[in-house]
């Protein structure tokens, strides 16, 4: 008679090894980011990510004008969605990498079905520079695919982060 606890464990075991020494993401998508260790570190990171992320979406929204319009307007929302990731990556360093995806996702796709709301002074705050580049402009249902290639982009690149237990 096979004693089917021990084949659980034993098949758990392997799994949990597999996924943690040998996948090339490093880890899963339900564990929370690692990185640097300690909490004020990982908040760090994702502070500079974003940073850096901000650097080059200013740099495509000023100097893209070698790409045509549309590639430029969904390279820009694939970048926001990402430093979108990265501040919530800094406010929420302990919630696992799909829960931040899913929120992620749910407010780039918030501020965009709030463009379909127009109020005069909305409308004059997404008249600026600023406010055209935080809430943009006008709904295109393109910026909800290019959000969501964003997130996984971003999704990735933090799973590829090597897997550091938390000591």
């Amino acid at each position: 008679m096979v004693n089917h606890t021990v084949e659980y464990v034993l098949v758990s075991q392997i799994v949990n090894r597999s996924v943690e020494h040998y996948t090339p993401l490093g880890g899963s998508l339900f564990r929370m980011s690692t990185w640097a260790g300690s909490l004020a570190g990982r908040r760090k990171s994702f502070v500079m990510l974003a940073f850096g992320t901000i650097v080059v979406g200013l740099a495509v929204h000023l100097f893209g004008a070698a790409l045509n319009p549309a590639a430029r307007d969904i390279t820009g929302d694939i970048l926001w969605a990402i430093m979108m990731y990265w501040l919530l990556g800094a406010v929420f360093p302990r919630i696992a990498i799909a829960g931040r995806s899913v929120m992620t996702y749910a407010v780039c796709a918030g501020v965009e079905l709030s463009q379909l709301f127009h109020a005069p002074s909305l409308d004059a705050l997404r008249a600026t520079t600023p406010g055209h580049l935080v809430l943009g402009s006008g709904f295109d249902s393109r910026d909800l695919v290019a959000y969501a290639a964003g997130v996984l982009i971003a999704c990735i690149a933090e799973m590829c982060v090597p897997y550091v237990r938390p000591s």
